[in-house]
């Protein structure tokens, strides 16, 4: 598949959606991004220190801004050098 970037938006609705507990299956058909790309975006979130939660939203001013801020570098790294 093409190399396609992941913006802060996709990595904050995808960690929501994770938070949620809905599958990797389920993030896949509504984002458009692969159960790997969703695997990915959750391993870095872990790493981060993030843990999944229905009750706290990802974006809780500087820290879930950093966080997204931080994956979506990291992915965007990670494309870059399979290309």
């Amino acid at each position: 598949m093409a190399y396609r970037e992941v913006s802060m938006w996709d990595v904050k609705t995808v960690l929501e959606r994770l938070g949620r507990g809905e599958s990797r299956s389920a993030i896949q058909r509504a984002t458009g991004h692969s159960r790997r790309t969703v695997a990915r975006i959750e391993e870095r979130a872990r790493a981060e220190g993030w843990t999944p939660s229905p009750d706290s939203p990802v974006e809780e001013g500087l820290a879930g801004r950093e966080l997204t801020r931080r994956i979506s570098l990291y992915m965007c790294l990670w494309g870059s050098i399979r290309s």
